[in-house]
């Protein structure tokens, strides 16, 4: 009835503007996307699926790419991409450069990864958890089975996706999976407080239409609002601790070591995601009127990032031509020789084997040989 079309059209409305700003967030979620649009499309057709009530709002949700370029073009001292060109929002949008890292661990680590994506799933829902959510397989195989297998196929592809990426924060990447897993965690104590102890379904009579309905068990519904309680209960009680960051000060520490250390005028090359995102904050964000250029190492190999900080430090960053990270650094340490102070927030020899490095707080100060 119009009712029903009305109810599917606000629903549709909802799923674009929600796998829009989804895919506006991260990529990834393409894995859950597209198996779910194959169960929206075989449940309401295709006609229904290339509706303007869920092109719209995709479109709309997915218009949060537009914030990329704008922000780029205003001058920010971090320009990711030099996403104020097409060719950098592309670069940016397709993360070129992590691509290396999808489907990068070897072979022998594997197993090792397993481990941890058992530990991973094992901490979020517990034993109990993972009981319940499995416990809605048969239920959902006669329900609703293209919503089995595609949920199903999202899990297993995030979970493939994340054990295989090379990271070492590739657990993040199971967020989606674990949120999937989640609906069917509902399905199964919907399973439970609709179903006897003894195994046998509640029914009903409905004299409206004379067909029959689920009812609800008094003893099913117990049990499933205890497992309801416990699940997040245990998950929070064994994990709080762990999780809890509210007095972890680490990273804003180890920026403000970083940059009370140096001098003003000075270049301070940093290789690790934690010496260099902390130290940017400090430096942009905390002490803005500190004149120190920190430089990324690692984005030494794109020549955006080579651009960009030669533009931003023209007097201590030279036009540098190679993407070699060594060579880059060599013609950073040498044009500064007699000029500004360098220093290295780490000590790596196949990278800083060629000057001498005297520490200087908690980093090294380093001087051509």
């Amino acid at each position: 009835g119009r009712r029903d079309r009305r109810s599917e059209n606000r629903s549709l409305a909802a799923f674009g503007g929600l796998l829009g700003i989804g895919l506006g967030n991260h990529l990834t979620l393409l894995a859950v996307a597209v198996p779910l649009l194959y169960w929206t499309g075989s449940s309401l057709g295709l006609r229904r699926l290339a509706s303007p009530w869920l092109i719209a709002p995709f479109i709309i949700g997915l218009s949060v790419y537009i914030y990329v370029p704008l922000s780029a073009a205003s001058n920010p001292p971090i320009n990711w991409g030099s996403a104020d060109t097409f060719g950098g929002v592309f670069w940016l949008l397709t993360a070129r450069a992590y691509q290396g890292y999808v489907f990068g661990v070897a072979a022998g680590d594997i197993f090792d990864r397993g481990l941890v994506w058992a530990k991973l799933v094992f901490s979020q829902f517990n034993a109990l958890g993972l009981f319940v959510g499995l416990l809605a397989v048969g239920p959902l195989r006669k329900i609703e089975p293209r919503f089995l297998l595609a949920s199903a196929a999202s899990i297993a592809i995030i979970s493939l996706y994340s054990i295989t990426f090379n990271s070492v924060d590739f657990h993040v990447l199971m967020v989606p999976a674990l949120l999937l897993f989640s609906v069917w965690l509902g399905f199964g104590f919907f399973w439970i407080a609709t179903t006897r102890i003894i195994g046998t379904t509640v029914k009903q009579p409905n004299p409206s239409n004379g067909h029959r309905r689920l009812g609800v068990s008094y003893q099913g519904l117990a049990l499933g609002t205890l497992a309801f309680v416990l699940i997040p209960g245990v998950s929070v009680a064994l994990n709080y601790g762990s999780n809890s960051l509210t007095t972890d000060n680490a990273a804003f520490d180890r920026g403000a070591e970083i940059i009370d250390s140096v001098r003003d005028g000075s270049v301070v090359l940093g290789l690790h995601e934690r010496n260099v995102f902390s130290s940017w904050y400090i430096r942009y964000v905390e002490k803005p009127d500190r004149d120190v250029a920190v430089i990324a190492v690692r984005l030494l190999q794109f020549d955006w990032y080579a651009r960009s900080i030669h533009t931003l430090f023209p007097d201590r960053v030279p036009e540098i031509e190679s993407t070699d990270v060594s060579v880059a650094i060599r013609s950073i340490v040498e044009h500064n020789a007699g000029r500004a102070s360098v220093y290295f927030t780490f000590k790596n020899p196949s990278l800083t084997g060629g000057y001498d490095l005297e520490p200087v707080g908690s980093v090294w100060e380093a001087t051509p040989r």
